[in-house]
């Protein structure tokens, strides 16, 4: 979705959602290869914000990914946060989830079944220059989502554009008080009486037809 900014800017919006960690690398490769392409159809100036399920732990290695991820991440890196990192260095992205120092309880998305550990999957990624515009990401653990994976909320400072006013057609006024002069009613009468009798013949003469 692309929607307009002020200053002649657009927001570029992406929701994606990445093959799990078992599936086939074939379909991670494939996976990858579109929303590369994507990305790179996108005008150089818009401003990007790529949300969605990675299937990803990046962990918190920020030294490894300066610029990249953030110095508040959680847990350890896996193969998908490999090539999630690895995405977000080819295309100059940032891990907004990692920036912000936070309880973990704000940062993880999702609860393996059997260890009961919570991890982060979820993830809002913006291009590094824009991240001034990025005031908060975090979780939002209340949310009621149907779904087994918590709410992320990203606040940003962004100015959209402004709707254009619709114009309206210019409503005629009829100045009826010039038809209590006599000689000004008789004109009116003519006319309306000129233009009835030029009408199409028509069998209903009724006067809501005419």
């Amino acid at each position: 979705m692309r929607l307009p900014l002020e200053s002649k800017q657009h927001l570029t919006l992406f929701s994606v959602y990445a093959p799990t960690l078992l599936a086939d690398p074939a379909d991670k490769d494939s996976f990858y290869s579109d929303l590369r392409r994507l990305l790179n159809n996108t005008p150089a100036n818009d401003k990007v914000l790529i949300l969605g399920d990675f299937n990803a732990r990046v962990g918190k290695d920020s030294e490894a990914w300066k610029e990249f991820l953030g110095r508040h991440g959680i847990g350890g890196c896996n193969d998908n946060g490999l090539l999630l990192l690895e995405f977000c260095t080819e295309h100059q992205l940032a891990i907004t989830n990692t920036i912000f120092q936070q309880k973990d309880r704000l940062k993880t998305t999702w609860m393996h079944p059997r260890s009961k550990h919570w991890h982060l999957l979820d993830y809002v990624l913006v291009r590094q220059r824009d991240l001034k515009d990025v005031l908060h990401t975090r979780v939002m653990p209340r949310a009621e989502c149907h779904t087994d994976h918590r709410l992320v909320g990203c606040k940003l400072k962004l100015q959209f554009k402004p709707k254009p006013k619709k114009k309206s057609n210019p409503i005629k006024k009829l100045n009826v008080d010039s038809l209590c002069r006599e000689e000004v009613k008789i004109k009116f009468q003519v006319n309306l009486q000129q233009r009835l009798d030029e009408s199409p013949c028509t069998d209903d003469t009724t006067i809501d037809t005419l």
